[in-house]
């Protein structure tokens, strides 16, 4: 078994298993070689092809403004899932009695999930912000915890998990 890399496919071939379909300008490399690459493609680093067609490990390059966007309106989704059990807990304190839609703190609570899905569907901003809105505190009498009025939105998926 011989292995080898592709600088035209940045990718790497096995002579038992590719045969003759080896790319023309693939390079005969070391299986440490290509263990080395492998391992340092898990560690977060690109492959990638020297003036020689060797393999090498790059940094990856910066994430783009449109990427970083996407992330955080991922985490504004998931901000909103996770705050799902707690919507139903309220209406069913409200249905029961307990407190009411008027409520200030259930006010708070459903303008926050306003303010987190407006993400959702805003577009881009010049500057790019790093946190959601900051949760306010839980209903009370929804059967919730209500000992988190400084959780942030980052903290609800663990919070709503031990609900």
């Amino acid at each position: 078994m011989t292995m080898y890399f592709s600088r035209t496919t940045l990718g790497f071939y096995d002579s038992a298993v590719s045969g003759d379909n080896i790319p023309a300008d693939a390079v005969e490399i070391t299986t440490e070689r290509h263990a080395d690459m492998l391992r340092g493609q898990t560690e977060g680093w690109v492959i990638d092809a020297d003036e020689n067609g060797a393999p090498y490990l790059r940094d990856p390059a910066p994430p783009t403004a449109e990427s970083q966007w996407r992330a955080y309106q991922t985490k504004a989704k998931d901000a909103l899932t996770a705050s799902d059990t707690s919507m139903l807990r309220i209406y069913e304190a409200v249905i029961l009695g307990d407190t009411t839609m008027e409520s200030p703190d259930v006010v708070a609570f459903v303008k926050w999930r306003q303010e987190v899905r407006a993400i959702l569907s805003a577009a881009q901003p010049d500057e790019l912000p790093t946190d959601l809105p900051t949760m306010p505190a839980y209903p009370v009498g929804t059967g919730t915890p209500s000992t988190n009025s400084s959780t942030t939105t980052t903290d609800t998926t663990s919070t709503e998990a031990q609900s």
